[in-house]
């Protein structure tokens, strides 16, 4: 019959495996920085493609200070698969960006329960000299 884990058992296998979660996280959150910045570096614009005519490329840009900027691409397709490329670079690195920006928080957030559970062990330790 195998013996039933404690609490302290389960506390222990927690802490025995941390040390490969962070690292496995701490490799997870450096590669999305490095896609970022690929893409970044490739050449990003935050707009939204549009044909006029069904022919001829415009990039429409968000609006800033109440105007919104147009940009003439053309039909030639190889500036229109550079625009486009572009935009679908930027799309991607919004949502990497999103995704890191959440891991962030999951991470801060366990900081904080980390830092909590470590004090309650130190007062427990305290409590039973």
């Amino acid at each position: 019959m195998a013996k039933k884990q404690t609490t302290l058992d389960r506390l222990e296998g927690l802490f025995k495996a941390a040390p490969a979660t962070l690292s496995t996280l701490r490799t997870h959150r450096a590669g999305l920085v490095q896609r970022i910045d690929a893409l970044r570096r490739a050449g990003t614009v935050n707009a939204t493609p549009h044909y006029r005519d069904g022919k001829y490329l415009y990039l429409i840009h968000p609006q800033r200070d109440g105007e919104r900027r147009r940009e003439y691409v053309g039909s030639e397709p190889t500036k229109v698969a550079a625009a486009l490329g572009r935009v679908e670079r930027f799309k991607e690195s919004e949502r990497l960006e999103a995704e890191l920006s959440r891991l962030d928080r999951c991470i801060q957030s366990v900081t904080f329960d980390a830092s909590r559970v470590e004090c309650t062990l130190r007062e427990l330790a305290r409590a039973v000299h």
